[in-house]
């Protein structure tokens, strides 16, 4: 039977990488208190200096942000439509006051 896929949090990730950092762990020693590969928590150390140890967005997440940026793409097009018609607008309310007087 195949191995059960463990995922880490991105908080015990950062705990790791500090241990080893401040010198209170090797990353051989992490790798066998934490039964972890040394190449993940290598992964990790990188991510960490470059700062982006973070959580990945779920699906649900991301969809939602497209549909937020479709949303204001949307708004904007309306915006600039009602911006256009009520220019329109008063510019025929000027010829009929033109006209009429």
């Amino acid at each position: 039977m195949g191995q059960i896929r463990r995922r880490f949090g991105v908080e015990f990730k950062r705990d790791v990488v500090l241990q080893i950092e401040s010198g209170e762990l090797r990353v051989s020693e992490a790798s066998r208190q934490y039964k972890i590969a040394r190449e993940l928590i290598e992964r990790w150390r990188k991510l960490y200096a470059k700062n982006q140890l973070v959580e990945k967005s779920s699906v649900r997440e991301r969809e939602l942000e497209k549909e937020n940026l479709r949303l204001k793409i949307k708004l904007g097009e309306l915006v600039l439509e009602n911006d256009h018609l009520k220019k329109c607008t008063i510019g025929q309310r000027g010829i009929k006051a033109k006209i009429l007087s």
